[in-house]
């Protein structure tokens, strides 16, 4: 709890109330075994004014404990509740020092003492605060690990630091075992090692600073490999559909030519068969009329009938007829040829392109990174 606290349970009196409060203050019914107020002061004290008398005599536990009991005996009970919850300590969460004094729940320690070697949260601390023995102890900020904080040998504080030995000693180390030694107030040391490590640490970030912007460096190289590796597949892909394609068009103009050389052929035989079929009908007749005449008693018919019978037989000679298969030899291998050929150009231009695209993409690439290197790394770091 604050005294701002504390001020604002009082504010919320009415004029003759706080005059009851400030006369309830002189009673011992209240004040138990504390200090008196002076009469002269509490008179014209103002509330701040009793605030301060209050905190600075009972101290601020006290001063609470103090206007709780005055409330109820002034029939301002509804004010208590808000005094309480406002005046009760936090427990101590992982990060902050405990009361070394408390059981169960920790609270938060309000100071630490170096002559104890103990840390106490508000209640706790008060009788460091109140018994006159105790309050020439030595209050600091909470500490973490006070047995730490005092030499295993002396069991006196580590005051000074031994620049020879490197390390935190008390005042009767430095008259005996470190004797000849050079020596320094901690807070000396501790100034000139807070310089060097915020020097450390700028360097250490600096030294992160070039890290991320190696990182940054290295993804936009594995991102260019991976364009370009896109492309090439790309190009890849086109100059092989394109292959793939003359191929099926070389192979559809060479089945073509063979085709069409048989069906001539086919078309060859099948003339001449159609012929010698006619001949061999024509000749089945003359035969058929031949055996007819054979048999015929007529001579008169018979020898007229013979000679005209001769003279129907067909005179063609078929013995040097013959239906010649077409020549394939070097068929495919000129159509091979063709096909290499026209691949060959096609191949050569696509190259050519495919060069022309990577060279200027290296070139924008290289400028990309040229951009990139002259920044300084915070201001590639802020981008990023």
């Amino acid at each position: 709890m604050r005294p701002e606290e504390l001020l604002n349970t009082l504010e919320d009196l009415t004029d003759d109330e706080f005059e009851g409060f400030k006369w309830r203050l002189q009673q011992g019914e209240v004040l138990a075994s504390r200090p008196t107020i002076k009469k002269s002061r509490l008179q014209t004290a103002k509330r701040r004014d009793t605030v301060d008398l209050m905190v600075h005599t009972y101290t601020l536990p006290g001063a609470v404990e103090v206007t709780r009991k005055v409330l109820e005996r002034i029939c301002r009970n509804d004010l208590l509740q808000s005094l309480s919850a406002s005046s009760e300590q936090q427990a101590a969460v992982p990060g902050e020092v405990p009361c070394d004094i408390c059981t169960g729940s920790k609270l938060k320690a309000m100071k630490s003492c170096m002559v104890c070697l103990t840390s106490y949260c508000e209640v706790h601390l008060e009788p460091h605060l109140t018994a006159s023995r105790l309050r020439r102890h030595h209050l600091v900020e909470p500490l973490e690990n006070l047995e730490g904080r005092m030499c295993m040998k002396h069991d006196k504080p580590l005051e000074l630091f031994c620049k020879t030995d490197q390390t935190c000693v008390c005042t009767l180390c430095s008259v005996f075992k470190h004797k000849s030694h050079e020596f320094v107030p901690l807070r000396e040391e501790y100034e000139g090692k807070k310089a060097e490590l915020w020097k450390t640490e700028a360097e250490i970030q600096l030294m992160i600073q070039k890290r991320q912007l190696k990182i940054q460096e290295i993804k936009k190289s594995v991102k260019m490999s991976k364009d370009s590796a896109d492309r090439e597949k790309a190009q890849g892909f086109q100059v092989f559909t394109a292959l793939q394609e003359s191929a099926e068009r070389g192979m559809k103009k060479l089945m073509k030519e063979i085709e069409g050389k048989q069906k001539t052929t086919e078309k060859q035989a099948e003339g001449f068969i159609k012929d010698l079929e006619q001949e061999i009908s024509e000749l089945k007749k003359t035969s058929s009329q031949m055996e007819q005449l054979s048999h015929s008693e007529d001579h008169l018919h018979v020898l007229q009938s013979f000679s005209s019978l001769k003279t129907v037989l067909p005179t063609k000679d078929w013995t040097e007829i013959r239906v010649h298969p077409p020549s394939y030899e070097g068929t495919v291998v000129r159509a091979v040829a063709q096909l290499e050929e026209k691949l060959r150009k096609r191949m050569k231009k696509k190259l050519l392109e495919a060069e022309l695209e990577r060279v200027q993409q290296y070139a924008v690439d290289v400028t990309s990174c040229e951009e990139e290197s002259s920044r300084h790394p915070t201001e590639i770091l802020s981008m990023s």
